[in-house]
């Protein structure tokens, strides 16, 4: 005969089961796969080459977080060891992100982080990579910011310059993040 601590821990088994697989086929879970996710997709148009690490990081962010799967990348989502069928629903997003980073960088970047084990340890690998080649465009970006100007036209209008300042101003957030605040 089941004991009364038997039953109650069978109880939350079974309703901790069931929420894991509910969270699995939520659609708004970064657990769930949609039907088009698959590993041949290809998610931004320009592969990384490591001279555009900061617009090739910034389309795979959109990207990620479009596809509900950026927390794999950044290390909010890490591997469920104590809970089969979230750890099978992990390895099998990690896996998918994995594929869609590897279909968005050169060959040669490809075969340096095939291996990894997680989207998290490639994403942190590419950006301690390739942020650091940034050094020079931020001082070019910095010099021209500085220098920027209307032109000499007498046309009014602030929209060119604007546009201008913009872009560079977000190119230079990109390529420095922990500048933001300043």
């Amino acid at each position: 005969m089941a004991k009364k601590g038997d039953l109650a821990s069978s109880s939350i088994l079974a309703s901790s089961s069931s929420m894991n697989h509910s969270s699995i086929d939520d659609v708004s879970s970064p657990y769930y796969l949609h039907h088009s996710d698959s590993p041949g997709i290809v998610l931004v148009s320009q592969q990384l080459t490591g001279e555009n690490y900061a617009t090739w990081n910034r389309a795979m962010t959109i990207a990620l977080k479009v596809k509900n799967k950026f927390d794999f990348v950044d290390g909010s989502i890490t591997r469920a060891e104590d809970n089969t069928e979230l750890l099978n629903a992990w390895i099998c997003n990690n896996n998918i992100v994995i594929s869609w980073i590897l279909n968005s960088v050169t060959k040669e970047i490809s075969a340096s982080i095939i291996y990894s084990e997680s989207a998290h340890e490639i994403w942190r690998d590419l950006k301690e990579r390739f942020q650091q080649r940034n050094g020079p465009r931020i001082f070019q970006l910095r010099r021209e910011l500085m220098n920027l100007t209307q032109g000499q036209s007498s046309n009014l209008s602030l929209f060119p310059l604007h546009t201008k300042i913009t872009i560079r101003t977000n190119i230079w957030y990109q390529c420095s993040p922990d500048l933001k605040g300043l």
